[in-house]
């Protein structure tokens, strides 16, 4: 069996190492401080096994594409892999998630996305929906489809596609999914369903009204990140415009030049998942477990914390 090593050389063992000191060190948690080592050693986000496996499997996991979402602190990109490759995007309003989905697909068109095939729901598209579809079609010509679910059965899907179910769980359109191909099912649930291929799941963010672009966005690896689409407005067009004139340009490059401005609008910042009237019990909690508090309550460490403190229920 050959040993994964990282460009630096470095073995996982070294890496990890080199993890464990760098958490103690600045008193961060352990996949933040593994992250911090990995890239450290020439990988921006390690995503496979932390332990020596042979190469079939550990392909598996290593990323074939990154979905472009807008967080509160900046433009991420969400690894979706042979392994981790199903998303779920939920809520009752499914009608006002469709041109959100829509968006973040343009923008993955214009990084890189092979094709984009879309498996409409029995209630159809209003007006302004098609109006974005069609316009979004012209500007990639051919990388766009649409289909019903009784036809999705005939499609061929080729390695980098993505493949949008609108309204149905994936294991209910009969399709036959290759391992690189990702999935985005658009459900009315307020959880996700068991799935051991979830990458992540997108759910309205606490608090906020219908039709809000915020939502809160939780990782198969348990980050947890506040996502407003609110934050690409104004600058989205001009930078898909820029990678189409250059013919394709790295998530990077866009989260660099305008991934990191704020909404032209001035409306507030989402509230925390804990409401103020349990901070108290809150902080309690964390000295219990032994947590590290944070000043940043929408930062990923802390909204991981708060998440983990809302799924105990009293916190006990």
């Amino acid at each position: 069996m050959s040993v994964f090593r990282f460009p630096s050389g470095a073995t996982l063992a070294q890496v990890k190492k080199d993890a464990k000191r760098i958490a103690r060190a600045e008193g961060a948690p352990l996949h933040r401080a593994l992250d911090v080592a990995s890239l450290r050693h020439g990988i921006r986000r390690y995503t496979g096994p932390w332990t020596d496996v042979p190469d079939e499997i550990r392909g598996r996991h290593e990323p074939f594409f990154r979905l472009p979402l807008p967080t509160a602190s900046g433009l991420v990109g969400v690894q979706l892999s042979a392994a981790r490759r199903h998303a779920y995007f939920l809520g009752a309003d499914i009608a006002s998630k469709r041109s959100v989905i829509l968006q973040v697909l343009r923008l993955a068109l214009s990084l890189g996305l092979r094709r984009a095939v879309w498996c409409l729901g029995a209630d159809g598209w209003d007006d302004g929906l098609e109006e974005l579809w069609l316009a979004v079609s012209s500007e990639f010509p051919g990388k766009l489809q649409r289909c019903s679910p009784t036809d999705a059965a005939g499609l061929r899907l080729g390695a980098g596609t993505v493949v949008v179910i609108d309204g149905a769980h994936p294991d209910a359109v009969h399709l036959v999914i290759p391992p690189r191909v990702a999935v985005i099912a658009l459900l009315p649930e307020e959880h996700a369903p068991d799935d051991d291929r979830l990458a992540f799941t997108l759910g309205q963010w606490p608090g906020e009204p219908d039709r809000s672009l915020r939502f809160l966005l939780s990782e198969a690896d348990g980050r947890v990140q506040c996502v407003d689409f609110e934050r690409w407005q104004g600058w989205l067009d001009q930078a898909v415009e820029h990678c189409i004139l250059r013919g394709g340009c790295g998530l990077e490059d866009v989260a660099q030049r305008w991934g990191g401005q704020a909404a032209l609008g001035f409306s507030p910042a989402p509230a925390p998942l804990v409401d103020s009237d349990r901070w108290p019990e809150y902080a309690a909690w964390l000295a219990r477990v032994g947590a590290v508090g944070h000043d940043d309550l929408l930062s990923p460490e802390s909204l991981s914390a708060q998440k983990q403190f809302l799924s105990c229920g009293s916190g006990a």
